[in-house]
């Protein structure tokens, strides 16, 4: 197979999208998408046949549009495996043949079946950089196809498929995230031939396009665990014997990625906490705020507070004194479930209340 120099476009745009830093991983999982693109089909070297000739033929195509399915796993080293199907189509407008023009019409599509691999530059923002590489198969379509030697031809080539790859994708919730990304896909030359009127005929041709395709999908993530329920109050002792310190009470307040607003859940976990403070007539209440893995510690330090910062104010909004509560913020210290660095895990994202 021979290299074919639109690869250099491939290699530039690869190079624009390398950020510095290490990778840090995403949130692992299963997605399933959708996928539309504007495709552009290269300038067609041909030759047509028939009994006796063979006619070099530059074929020079419509723009087209591409349109697919893709489902795969995304691992927390920032890999992504995909599968993909894909339907493109371009109409063949004109051909140039020995310095004449001659009438063209017909079209040319292909459905190709495509497994690629990704690699994502994480980082602590919603918009994660890849670039990425697919092979595959291609079933390539010549339709009524009428130039020069080919009356009217129409068959199909299955040939090998195969593409790169850079793109940006933009996390829009934890469910769903929306991408937008640049691909070359080319195949080995397919050869087409037939019979017309008992005529037979032939044309072997490239197809290389450059893709602008924009992407949706939706990722199966695992919900964010239910909150642990506050320690019962032990029942009083016998009034003869010292009764035992008051039990320790902890609640946790979970929070979306790269968020500090209580989700209706985290609402609840405060109300209980503050009902549990007030049970105690007095206490003092230590409210610690962290994150995940995901983004630099400088970063996760403020957001970490910001979070704190939120908690200590329901609480307050529901009756606590606030001079009962002290508050501190640790960014990525302390995970509740150690990870490696990056990875986005929901439980971590949280903030502790001890009373």
């Amino acid at each position: 197979m021979v290299v074919r120099r639109d690869w250099l476009c491939v290699v530039l745009a690869v190079l624009g999208f390398i950020v510095a830093g290490s990778a840090q991983a995403q949130t692992p999982g299963w997605y399933v998408g959708g996928e539309g693109a504007w495709s552009h089909l290269n300038d067609q070297n041909a030759t047509a046949t028939s009994p006796g000739t063979s006619t070099p033929l530059k074929i020079h195509p419509g723009e087209g549009f591409a349109a697919g399915a893709n489902g795969g796993y995304e691992f927390g080293s920032g890999a992504r495996l995909e599968g993909e199907l894909v339907y493109r189509r371009h109409d063949e407008k004109s051909a140039t043949s020995a310095g004449v023009t001659p009438p063209t019409t017909g079209s040319i599509d292909n459905l190709a079946m495509m497994g690629n691999a990704y690699y994502d530059f994480n980082n602590a923002t919603r918009f994660t950089p890849y670039i990425g590489a697919g092979v595959g198969a291609a079933r390539l379509h010549l339709d009524d196809f009428n130039s020069v030697d080919s009356p009217g031809l129409s068959d199909d080539d299955w040939q090998f498929a195969y593409q790169g790859i850079a793109g940006v994708r933009y996390t829009i919730d934890p469910s769903w995230s929306a991408s937008l990304d640049y691909r070359y896909f080319a195949t080995t030359d397919p050869k087409f031939s037939g019979a017309v009127a008992g005529v037979p005929s032939g044309l072997k041709t490239e197809y290389n396009t450059h893709n602008v395709m924009l992407g949706i999908a939706y990722h199966f993530a695992p919900p964010p665990p239910l909150p642990p329920a506050a320690t019962p109050v032990p029942a009083a002792a016998p009034a003869a014997v010292p009764p035992p310190p008051t039990p320790v009470r902890q609640f946790t307040v979970y929070f979306e990625f790269d968020k500090s607003d209580l989700t209706p859940e985290g609402s609840k976990v405060v109300q209980d906490a503050a009902a549990s403070y007030k049970e105690t007539g007095s206490a003092r209440i230590a409210v610690t705020g962290y994150t995940d893995l995901s983004g630099t510690q400088k970063y996760n330090l403020g957001l970490s507070k910001r979070r704190a910062d939120t908690v200590r104010a329901a609480l307050v909004g529901v009756g606590v004194p606030d001079g009962v509560i002290a508050e501190t913020w640790r960014g990525k210290e302390n995970p509740a479930v150690p990870t490696a660095d990056g990875v986005r895990e929901p439980r971590n994202r949280r903030v502790e209340i001890v009373i």
